[in-house]
């Protein structure tokens, strides 16, 4: 299913607010992360998530959790479910990535959602 999304700019301050507070340090580790780049990421993320809540609302969604969490070490639970219990993965990419290096997205593979034998939904998006 493709579905565009407008985002409320509601959503989008949520969003900025929760990526202002988190601490990303877990991601400055990696190559050609500065703090900008990885809160921008965690704005895209969380953007994303809201534009899936908005397009499975009706089928009991749960909102995208915005809590800081103290051990900010890299969680691999779902980002959201449906009502039924459904585990929705969501992966976002922006659209200026997209065009330079093509629509794509990774899974880790310790990230238990990607391999193993839950069922659930990955949510891919392009913002």
């Amino acid at each position: 299913m493709v579905k565009n999304i407008v985002i409320d700019d509601e959503y989008k301050r949520l969003a900025r607010d929760f990526a202002d507070k988190r601490d990303v340090g877990i991601y400055l580790s990696r190559a050609n992360i500065t703090e900008e780049k990885a809160k921008n990421d965690v704005y895209q993320g969380c953007l994303a998530e809201f534009a899936v809540y908005e397009a499975l609302k009706n089928k009991g969604c749960t909102k995208p959790d915005l809590k800081i969490y103290e051990n900010s070490k890299k969680r691999y639970t779902p980002d959201l479910r449906l009502a039924d219990g459904t585990r929705i993965h969501v992966k976002c990419q922006s659209e200026a990535k997209g065009l330079q290096y093509g629509i794509s997205w990774i899974f880790e593979n310790k990230d238990s959602g990607a391999h193993k034998n839950k069922k659930g939904i990955a949510a891919f998006c392009v913002l």
